[in-house]
């Protein structure tokens, strides 16, 4: 009965989600307009069907994960979720909780070949979500480490379980140091260890020679692409590096990688200057990037992924050495444009499917971070930001533009009327009202610039959020604050960017620990938040989480809130003027689904 009830639940959920990607899939299809606002409707409806229906499932899951495991219950499960992963159906945290309880169960019970898998998949789902922080990390780093240390029952193993040991060298050379520069000095030891195991007597005796061969070349070429790493001798031993370097540098089987470890070996070998090496650097970045260009993306996922990935690290590694050098400013802001551009060209053609999602977002994700300070503006940063991450972000792009649309709405009726508000916000430290309404549209853009690390989260449609997904939510006006903070010219949005989940009188919302009272820019925040919740609120077929509510019940709230949670003042303001309520009722309905059309038909 376990096997079958879990079974059962586990089917349901696919084919929920199945569904749900279906419907999203048809918002893409030529139609006109009355035809797409049937179909967006329609869509909302059976979402909200599905998400009824999968609070049960879930709940019922929660059930006998809250039990003591047998092995029929374990087994069970683990087929199920399996099932899952290999189907590429992804609903991360849900499956973390099933991987969570099966991790302890089959330690206790050395299965090894479960463990593996266990290990990796937790690993994956992990990293797909892109608000990283450093306890994700920790637990990506514990799982990897359990992994190689499961190389001493290599003999033990099948074929794909013994692939995972190597995979856990690789991912620790290639991923952990981008999120903490802690592992980097492990790299040259871990790769040595890894080099004695391959050509180790086990692997001999598994008759894995090529295997190892294959992911020894993939090493070799984790190792060359850290280089930068090794360009500050206070880092890691640059020496050491440069020795191994010379020694694999006729190994490479990619004669792009071979003009690329030659290339660095003469650069730290302080026989290149800088301008050559950019040169070596973008031509090796060209290669790459003319072979996506070829991708019909009717080729297999694995493919794909592999072949956009090589890209993305040719773009991560031009922008790390730019950062390093001592080129003039025009000159790296020339090279940054040229290699933006082509990273626009290129993911402008990738399929807006859910499998290209999980490795799109963290792929321009890493591209904005590393490319936002070779733009000399804001407006430069804001259309990167846009154009490789929010254009791609439908329910999140089509939010910042109807906040923005709502903002600036009332502040220019204040401003005809000559409110007294408008003269207390531009005192705040803007030239005039011009200046002032540049810079509240300019937040409203990039309000909730942090959720799109959290997409997967923010945008779940189809059930309730999870413990896990809701501490991940309220991180996400921290999102990009630390790259924000220390740019010249977004530094002065953070505090909106900060507060806009805060209540007027600071005493609930979240981040705990920023006091939007104490903020220069506390009534530009007021305004936002209150933008922010009319568009939410008001949202019925956008988001299918909550009961639809039209703009009185929304204003309602707002009413009932002012003092506590909203400012008083902008409420009433709004509640006074019957031109600005009705503008705003039409920006919520007929503004927002034609806007919906320009972005996701036009």
């Amino acid at each position: 009965m376990p096997k079958e009830k879990i079974q059962g639940i586990l089917d349901s959920i696919k084919t929920n989600i199945i569904t749900t990607n279906e419907l999203d899939k048809s918002l893409y299809r030529k139609m006109d307009y009355e035809s797409f606002k049937l179909t967006y409707i329609q869509r909302s409806k059976i979402l909200r069907d599905i998400f009824k229906r999968n609070q049960k499932l879930i709940e019922e899951l929660h059930e006998i994960l809250k039990e003591d495991l047998t092995k029929e219950v374990a087994n069970s499960l683990y087929e199920g979720y399996r099932q899952l992963e290999k189907e590429e159906i992804h609903d991360s945290f849900l499956l973390l909780q099933i991987i969570d309880k099966l991790i302890p169960f089959y330690e206790k019970e050395n299965d090894y070949s479960k463990l593996l898998n266990l290990y990796n998949d937790e690993n994956f789902e992990l990293s797909i979500f892109l608000m990283i922080n450093q306890e994700k990390i920790d637990k990506i780093k514990e799982n990897i480490q359990k992994t190689m240390a499961l190389k001493n029952h290599y003999e033990e193993l099948g074929l794909n379980e013994r692939k995972i040991i190597y995979y856990s060298y690789y991912n620790f050379m290639s991923y952990l140091p981008n999120y903490d520069e802690s592992y980097i000095d492990k790299m040259i030891s871990i790769y040595k260890e890894a080099k004695a195991f391959y050509h180790s007597e086990a692997v001999f005796k598994m008759n894995d020679q090529d295997l190892a061969r294959r992911e020894m070349n993939l090493l070799n070429e984790a190792l060359l692409h850290n280089f930068m790493y090794y360009l500050d001798d206070g880092l890691c031993d640059q020496m050491e590096f440069v020795r191994i370097i010379d020694e694999i540098k006729d190994t490479f089987e990619d004669e792009m990688d071979r003009d690329l470890c030659y290339a660095v070996l003469t650069y730290l070998n302080d026989q290149m200057d800088d301008l050559e090496f950019i040169y070596y650097l973008e031509n090796y970045h060209d290669f790459f990037y003319q072979d996506v260009l070829k991708l019909s993306f009717n080729e297999s996922k694995d493919e794909i992924y592999v072949r956009s990935a090589k890209l993305v690290d040719a773009e991560c590694i031009l922008f790390d050495f730019l950062k390093h050098s001592y080129l003039p400013d025009n000159t790296k802001e020339e090279v940054a444009k040229r290699i933006i551009t082509k990273a626009l060209k290129y993911f402008d053609r990738v399929p807006k499917d859910r499998y290209t999602r999980l490795y799109v977002e963290e792929a321009t994700s890493r591209i904005v971070k590393k490319a936002l300070p070779f733009s000399s503006n804001a407006d430069l940063k804001e259309k990167l930001f846009t154009s490789l991450i929010l254009r791609r972000q439908e329910l999140n792009y089509v939010h910042s533009q109807i906040v923005e649309k709502i903002a600036v709405a009332i502040l220019d009726s204040m401003n005809e009327t000559r409110y007294p508000l408008i003269k207390d916000m531009i005192e705040i430290g803007f030239w005039d009202f011009a200046d002032l309404k540049g810079y509240v549209s300019r937040s409203a853009r990039l309000h909730d610039i942090g959720k799109s690390l959290a997409l997967g989260i923010v945008n779940q449609q189809i059930r309730s959020l999870l413990p896990d997904e809701y501490h991940n939510i309220i991180l996400h006006p921290e999102g990009f604050q630390s790259i924000i903070e220390k740019d010249k010219d977004f530094k002065y949005y953070v505090d909106v960017i900060k507060g806009h989940h805060k209540s007027y009188d600071g005493k609930s919302g979240y981040p705990k620990d920023f006091d939007n009272t104490k903020s220069k820019y506390k009534l530009i925040i007021d305004l936002i938040t209150i933008a922010d919740c009319i568009d939410a609120g008001t949202d019925n077929y956008g988001r299918n989480y909550h009961d639809g509510k039209n703009f009185d019940m929304v204003f309602k709230e707002l009413k009932d809130g002012a003092n506590t949670l909203y400012n008083p003042d902008i409420v009433s303001y709004i509640e006074q003027n019957g031109n600005l309520m009705n503008e705003l009722k039409y920006i919520v309905d007929d503004y927002r689904m034609e806007l919906r059309y320009e972005i996701y038909v036009k």
